[in-house]
């Protein structure tokens, strides 16, 4: 993945969580990426586009979008504000000659939710897996 589809998927999950529509240009065509809250009908310019073949050019220029996938602290901010009381954590997973492959995530959310794991060559990532399987599930807190 290039930086500008992690910025993208930094925007989607942002979205997500807080209950927003991500509303892109029709046709394909450049243009303004917009937030769309749909409690108050407002629209937040948060990003840009310009497709190209093989890839959407997206580039976010909110501040309340975080890195949440090249930042573990922003990971475990985001998961820490969406389900406060789950529990997680994060490991490396190493092949038998003890180099490391990549990353293992556990979390579990509440009661309701069952224990969920992922592994990722990002920390991050493998994290945010567990948070979307565990939202997807209806592990939400507040929900």
């Amino acid at each position: 993945m290039s930086q500008l589809d992690l910025d993208e998927l930094d925007a989607a999950i942002w979205a997500f969580v807080n209950g927003y529509d991500l509303v892109y240009p029709e046709d394909r065509k450049p243009g303004t990426v917009q937030a769309y809250d749909s409690n108050n009908g407002l629209y937040e310019s948060i990003g840009f586009v310009d497709p190209g073949e093989r890839q959407s050019n997206f580039r976010c220029h909110s501040k309340l979008v975080k890195d949440y996938t090249t930042s573990l602290d922003a990971a475990l901010a985001l998961t820490e504000e969406v389900l406060p009381t789950a529990g997680f954590m994060i490991e490396t997973v190493k092949r038998s000659d003890d180099t490391r492959m990549g990353w293992s995530a556990s979390l579990s959310a509440n009661y309701k939710t069952p224990h969920l794991d992922a592994v990722h060559k990002s920390a991050p990532i493998a994290l945010l897996i567990c948070l979307l399987r565990a939202l997807q599930a209806g592990g939400r807190s507040d929900a």
